[in-house]
C-alpha cells in the first residue's frame, strides 16, 4: 500500500513538471529596448517612437528606472521599452528624441524579428 502512495505522488510530479515546462515554454518573449536619460532630457524632451508594420509588434508597456550612475545634473533615468510580437515576421522601430524646441536630438533605429512562437528578438542599427 505504501509502494503504491509513492509511485502515485511520483505520477502527479512528474504531470506538474511537464504541465509547468509546457506553461513556461509557451510563454512569449517580450522584445525589450532601453534608452538611457539624463534628467535633462528626460523632463525637457519628448519621446516618440514610429514601427514600421504595425500588424507585426506593438507597444505593451514602459518601465522607467533610476541608474546608478550620475550625469552632471545628478541623475540619469533608464526607459524599458516592452513590445509583443503580433505575427511572424519582420519590421523596424525607429525612437526620436526631441529637445524642448521640437527639434530632433537623437535618434535610434531597431530591428525586430517575430519568430513562429512570437518572441521579439531586437536588433540595434545603431553604432
Amino acid at each position: 500500500m505504501k509502494k503504491k502512495k509513492i509511485i502515485i505522488l511520483t505520477v502527479i510530479l512528474i504531470i506538474a513538471a511537464i504541465i509547468v515546462g509546457i506553461v513556461v515554454s509557451n510563454r512569449k518573449k517580450y522584445g525589450i529596448i532601453e534608452i538611457e536619460r539624463a534628467v535633462a532630457t528626460f523632463t525637457d524632451a519628448s519621446l516618440e517612437y514610429i514601427i514600421e508594420d504595425e500588424n507585426i509588434v506593438k507597444f505593451n508597456h514602459m518601465d522607467t528606472k533610476s541608474n546608478r550612475s550620475k550625469d552632471e545634473l545628478g541623475g540619469e533615468y533608464q526607459e524599458i521599452y516592452y513590445f509583443e510580437g503580433l505575427k511572424e515576421g519582420e519590421t523596424n522601430i525607429m525612437f526620436i528624441i526631441r529637445d524642448g524646441a521640437g527639434n530632433v536630438s537623437e535618434k535610434y533605429e531597431y530591428n525586430m524579428v517575430v519568430d513562429k512562437n512570437l518572441n521579439v528578438k531586437v536588433i540595434s542599427n545603431n553604432d
